[in-house]
């Protein structure tokens, strides 16, 4: 059975069911086809408190290293909702996928991808299939990771 965007909350507990205190918790992806993902609130990013504990001086490529590090068969992918929907877009239209390239230059030399998210009310096709032309010119996977379509008629 394969459930698809859910809240999934870990803890591990002694036999009385009390919160173990420093306890890790390992996932294992088995299969591939099923991504295991996690979205990142844009909420943490105007926390103070997150503010205080983030070290500046970490960039995102640390964070990809990081993640690699872990699992070295993980493509580590940026994932941006409305690029390939809206020509008028400007904050993540294709041409803004290319920072993807200052991951590298910060340091990161492992393997990297693209995830699409499309929210459609009438498709642009001709606009769709040019912002994939020019994607596809970073020669790096890329994944539909959310297609929803409006019932409205075209």
């Amino acid at each position: 059975m394969q459930t698809r965007k859910s809240k999934v909350k870990f803890q591990d507990v002694d036999h009385q069911g009390q919160p173990l205190a420093n306890a890790k918790i390992l996932i294992k992806q088995t299969n591939t086809a099923f991504a295991i993902s996690n979205a990142i609130s844009s909420h943490i990013l105007t926390n103070v408190g997150y503010q205080e504990w983030y070290n500046p001086s970490i960039n995102s490529a640390y964070f990809y290293k990081k993640a690699h590090d872990m699992d070295s068969n993980a493509i580590m992918s940026v994932n941006e909702y409305a690029t390939i929907e809206n020509p008028h877009e400007t904050v993540a239209n294709p041409t803004k996928y290319f920072k993807i390239k200052e991951i590298q230059s910060l340091g990161y030399d492992g393997p990297l991808g693209m995830g699409l998210q499309g929210d459609f009310d009438t498709p642009n096709m001709p606009y769709m299939r040019s912002a994939l032309d020019m994607l596809a010119t970073a020669n790096l996977p890329m994944w539909i990771t959310e297609l929803d379509v409006s019932r409205r008629p075209l």
